[in-house]
């Protein structure tokens, strides 16, 4: 029997790889991998062809003395570079950035402590509230309240956004920073980055679709009583992927800046 050549075993190999190399260039594409992972992916289907094309090289011919360990240096210097050159083209994580992200987190975290604390504080201002309520005269009869463009307005109000000149820009990079420090873009995109498990809507547009206090109660209580989910995003709602414990970890100043970048998307 006539032993094949090396091409002849590797030929369809490459045929093969190269083939899957555009399927999944191309459906990782399609679902909205950005372009690192893509070429990650194409380096695991390029790591799998030289693996199978050292099961088909021939054997290296035995050596000793000098040559041998000549052969062991020169390996481990070809690995060191090939691992060197991997290292510094894929990006790496800064453990220090990581630290500081835990630490802005960890400042928005509420104890049961804090929480009881807050709770007895606003009992007490209650109390005097109606202390002083009890004591006032009867009020005049409220107006009606606000609606439609003026309803807005009042919420605008409430959630400290200027009515006429709008969220300043300091505010809005604020509210940037939060978007990224709770990492939103896992789920939501913004300008066709982000969302790639596509758990939330887009909200390149959600300036025009929802009122300040209709997005701090769509973030810090996602699924109170009212709640409706956004069109095309039903079964995302009834699997409650959105995360239901913001409440407790997005501060008041925190969610003021971010829903004052989420309204300047319109």
């Amino acid at each position: 029997m006539v032993e094949r050549s090396f091409w002849q075993k590797t030929k369809w190999k490459l045929v093969i790889s190269v083939a899957l190399s555009v399927i999944i260039w191309i459906v990782s594409g399609l679902i909205g991998f950005p372009r690192l992972f893509q070429w990650m992916f194409m380096g695991y289907v390029i790591g799998g062809l030289l693996f199978f094309i050292l099961l088909d090289a021939r054997p290296m011919k035995e050596r000793s003395g000098g040559a041998a360990v000549l052969s062991v240096i020169i390996f481990y210097l070809i690995i060191s570079f090939v691992y060197t050159i991997n290292g510094a083209l894929w990006p790496q994580y800064n453990p220090e950035e990581e630290k500081e992200k835990i630490a802005k987190l960890m400042k928005s975290v509420v104890s049961p402590k804090q929480k009881i604390g807050e709770l007895e504080a606003k009992v007490e201002e209650l109390s005097k509230k109606v202390e002083e309520l009890s004591t006032r005269p009867a009020a005049p009869v409220a107006a009606p309240a606000p609606s439609g463009e003026a309803a807005k307005k009042a919420a605008e109000k409430v959630a400290g956004i200027p009515a006429k000149a709008g969220p300043s820009p300091e505010l809005i990079a604020q509210g940037k920073e939060v978007y990224d420090l709770y990492e939103c873009y896992n789920c939501h995109k913004i300008g066709g980055k982000g969302g790639v498990k596509r758990r939330g809507p887009e909200l390149d547009h959600a300036g025009k679709e929802f009122t300040a206090e209709q997005l701090k109660k769509r973030i810090w209580y996602p699924y109170a009583p009212g709640t409706k989910a956004t069109k095309g995003f039903e079964k995302e709602f009834e699997e409650q992927t959105m995360p239901d414990y913001y409440n407790e970890q997005i501060s008041k100043e925190e969610m003021a800046a971010l829903v004052a970048y989420v309204l300047s998307l319109k």
